[in-house]
Order: C-alpha cells, then sequence, then structure tokens
C-alpha cells in the first residue's frame, strides 16, 4: 500500500472538510447577525474555532471522515483485485480516484483550472505520475489514466475548452493547445496500443468516443488565426492542411473500428448505447463529422466522386443515428431534439445532400434542404466555398453537373 499517498489524501481530504464547514459556519452566523442585529458584532470565540464544538458539528465531522473512508477502500477492492493487473500501480490509480470525486464535485461550481482547485490537481497530478510509471511502457492503460484525470473534466458534458469564444474567435493558446494535443494522443493511443487489463480494455471505449466528440468539436480552434471574415476561415484553412486531413481519415477508420468491435459484445453494447445512450449516439455524430469533412474538403476541391466509400459512411452515421434502433431514442425528448438540430439543420450537411441529388442522382429525404435554402442560402455557399476557384459566376446546380463523374 502507498502509505504516504493515503495518509496525504485522507488529511486532505478532512482538512478540505474542516474549511468547508469553517466557511459555513461563519457565513451562518454572520448573516445570522446581520439579519438580526444588522451589525457585525461576532464574538472571537466562535470566528477562531475551527474545530466545530458543537455535538452536531462533530457528528458530521466524523460521518464525513468515515464516509470519505468507506469509498476510497471501496475503490481499492474495485480495482486492486484477482480481476484486475498492475497493482502496485493501481494503488495510485485507487487513490486517484477517491481525490477524483472531489475534484468533479468542486469543479461544477468551480473551473478545474481555478486557483482553487490547484492543490488537488497537483496531488491528482503526483499520482498519476508515480502510478503510469509502473505501467508497462507499451501499455495503452496509462492513456485511459491520462483521459480519466485530466482530460475528462474538459471532455464531459458538452466540452469545456478555457478561453474559448467562437463569437470573437482569437489564436490558440498554449493551455488550448496542450488540451487537444493531449486528447490526439488519447485517441490515436487508445486506437492502437494493447490494453492487457481486461477492465481498462472494456472502459476505454467509453473514453476514446467521448474524447474524439470533444476533439471534432474543437478541431478548428487552432485554425482561429486564419478568421478574416468568419468562422468558416478556419475550416477552410484546416482542409487545405494535408496533416489535419490524414488526421481526419485516421479518426475515421478508427471510430468505426472500434464501434463494430463494441457491436460485437451484447454487454458492452448495451452499456454503451442504453445505459449511457449519449456515448453510442457519440459515435454516430463523430463518424459523421469525419466523414462530413472529406466529403465536403472534396467538394471545395472539385473532386467529388459518388464512387467516394466516405459517401456511403456519411449516410449510414447520418441516417443510423435516426433509425429506429439508434441510441438516440434512449436519450430524453429535449436531447433528441437537440441532437437532430445540431447534426441536420446547418449547411454542411445541406450541401452534400444537395450534391447527392445533383451529382449522384441520390434523393436522401431526411434533412435534404427546403427549396428556400436552396434559394437563398446556397448562393452564399456557392460563392463562399464551392466557388472559390471559378472565375465566372455559375448556378449551383452548373457546378455540380461540373463536377467530374468517375464510371
Amino acid at each position: 500500500m502507498i502509505f504516504v499517498e493515503n495518509i496525504f489524501y485522507l488529511t486532505l481530504i478532512v482538512m478540505g472538510a474542516l474549511i468547508t464547514f469553517y466557511a459555513i459556519k461563519v457565513i451562518y452566523l454572520y448573516g445570522k447577525q446581520l439579519w438580526q442585529d444588522k451589525a457585525f458584532n461576532m464574538p472571537q470565540r466562535e470566528i477562531f474555532s475551527f474545530i466545530p464544538t458543537s455535538k452536531t458539528g462533530k457528528l458530521l465531522l466524523l460521518f464525513f471522515i468515515a464516509t470519505n473512508f468507506s469509498m476510497h477502500m471501496a475503490n481499492r477492492q474495485e480495482w486492486i483485485n484477482k480481476n484486475t493487473l498492475h497493482h502496485e500501480a493501481k494503488e495510485y490509480f485507487a487513490t486517484n480516484l477517491s481525490l477524483q470525486f472531489y475534484r468533479k464535485t468542486l469543479s461544477m461550481v468551480l473551473p478545474i483550472d481555478s486557483l482553487v482547485m490547484k492543490p488537488l490537481n497537483l496531488f491528482s497530478e503526483y499520482l498519476y505520475e508515480k502510478g503510469v510509471n509502473l505501467l508497462p511502457p507499451s501499455d495503452g492503460e496509462r492513456y485511459y489514466w491520462k483521459y480519466y484525470f485530466y482530460n475528462y473534466f474538459y471532455v464531459r458534458g458538452t466540452g469545456y475548452m478555457p478561453g474559448n469564444d467562437y463569437k470573437n474567435p482569437k489564436p490558440i493558446t498554449p493551455h488550448q493547445t496542450k488540451i487537444l494535443e493531449s486528447a490526439k494522443d488519447i485517441i490515436k493511443a487508445l486506437a492502437t496500443k494493447p490494453i492487457s487489463d481486461p477492465k481498462i480494455n472494456r472502459e476505454k471505449y467509453k473514453a476514446y468516443i467521448a474524447t474524439a466528440e470533444y476533439y471534432t468539436t474543437y478541431q478548428f480552434v487552432p485554425y482561429f488565426e486564419h478568421v478574416v471574415a468568419g468562422l468558416g476561415d478556419a475550416r477552410k484553412a484546416a482542409y487545405k492542411d494535408e496533416a489535419f486531413m490524414d488526421n481526419i481519415a485516421l479518426f475515421l477508420e478508427w471510430t468505426l473500428r472500434f464501434q463494430e468491435e463494441y457491436h460485437q459484445d451484447p454487454s458492452l453494447k448495451k452499456e454503451i448505447e442504453q445505459e449511457t445512450p449519449v456515448l453510442g449516439v457519440s459515435y454516430y455524430i463523430v463518424i459523421r463529422r469525419l466523414s462530413e469533412d472529406i466529403l465536403f474538403k472534396h467538394l471545395m476541391d472539385n473532386t467529388f466522386s459518388c464512387d467516394d466509400n466516405s459517401i456511403e459512411i456519411y449516410l449510414d452515421a447520418a441516417l443510423g443515428l435516426v433509425a429506429k434502433e439508434s441510441p438516440l431514442w434512449y436519450m430524453s425528448a429535449s436531447q433528441q431534439a437537440f441532437v437532430k438540430d445540431f447534426n441536420y439543420d446547418h449547411m454542411y450537411h445541406k450541401t452534400i445532400l444537395y450534391a447527392l441529388n445533383q451529382q449522384c442522382k441520390r434523393f436522401i429525404e431526411y434533412g435534404y434542404p427546403s427549396k428556400e435554402w436552396i434559394k437563398n442560402e446556397l448562393p452564399r455557399v456557392q460563392e463562399q466555398w464551392l466557388n472559390m476557384k471559378q472565375e465566372k459566376k455559375e448556378s449551383f446546380a452548373d457546378i455540380f453537373k461540373n463536377f467530374k463523374h468517375k464510371e
């Protein structure tokens, strides 16, 4: 057992509890005095009494310590047993998991990078470094740790990118670069490195897709320096970057493989698509986004082909998301509406469907643009996106007719 670290962890949590109880007490007493006497006149013995003196306060503190100790022992029992590997490293993992509970709780009201969170973050980083150094160098488990103890706080929920402002895009900061590069490393490692611990190996399918959705949400932030007329400038710059498009192709290949693999395990599929449907939906969203990037890049370059296998991948994901057996229907009605609006009601999806209809004679009804959109919005798409290299004005339909069609 990592005796010193566990003692330090328990001491840190007890001290945190004492500080919290003390702050609550001071706020309560001052608030009560102000309400009753309209003045601050608190006796010093009340203010400087750091440890609870009342019977109720002492019981609450003992209950907190006992609960924390029980949670810590439960984490140890779950992760240090005959069904897991690398037990020496898992000592640090289990302690970090206990600490993670408080980091998660506090980060609901405080930014994870705030000064108040720094002591907990530093201790978590220390436990992470000590633990991963005990893992085999080639084992991908270390990247699951990296996801769970670092990137998780940016990935969870709708995603959090410090300092990001789409209304006023600015060049990427070193902190933002660190977060995105870390996410990219996690995606690559989970997809390519073996994980010997079966429990962690099972969890990688969840960590992978959560990180992939986050990354694809913010993948254009590194190109904000190119923004002049609008955010579309960043996407255009990214599509012209060969390394960016190479990563898109790799991420798509890995995500398709992971989706196929978890589909072959009925219990894991149930976990991902029914018990945590947001993850099952994320697989469809990420595959749709990545194949959309490939197809829209081809539309921009006038290299769109009806034989491109990205078309089938795109349609499988876009239509699979709203199919009868989709994990989408395990989400709440409000979540369903948000996902459908976010993924189908935008110019990229509409433009691709219009291109398929015009060039490939494939009409897809779901999400197809309205006549009003075609009349009012397509000219803007033509000018700003698909007619970049053409000197004379042509109708949108004419552009698609001029695409080279591979027989």
